[in-house]
């Protein structure tokens, strides 16, 4: 897998709810990467550690803005899998019908992370 500074590369050229949206879901992979090898627990919580990364790819944006976003990407995950149900209409339709759902609580994020959000939902349900 790519390494953080290839996500920092790929946020830099989102906007900024989107870029907060791809490093929160990838959260779990770069906090693997940046331990030093020990057993210990990395000294920021996941939301600062997420902040800091965008802040490396949207240095003009402000702290809270920052923050805003971050919460902002982590709600639609969380409302993306909280409307998620499955049914005999299959996994992708089951996947897409709590996309949409959550996209009327969380309107500020481009086309292309709904449809990240789709493929990430299908992958975790899976």
């Amino acid at each position: 897998m790519p390494g953080q500074a290839t996500y920092i590369v790929e946020a830099s050229q989102l906007p900024l709810r989107d870029a907060a949206f791809l490093l929160w879901t990838r959260r779990h992979y770069l906090d693997s990467t940046e331990r030093d090898g020990s057993n210990d627990a990395p000294v920021l919580g996941t939301e600062d550690r997420t902040i800091e990364r965008l802040r490396k790819a949207h240095p003009e944006a402000e702290s809270d803005q920052l923050s805003d976003a971050v919460r902002a990407a982590g709600k639609l995950e969380l409302d993306c899998f909280r409307h998620f149900a499955y049914s005999a209409a299959g996994l992708i339709d089951d996947a897409r019908r709590a996309v949409e759902r959550a996209r009327v609580d969380n309107p500020d994020f481009s086309e292309a992370t709904y449809t990240v959000a789709v493929d990430r939902v299908c992958f975790e349900m899976k």
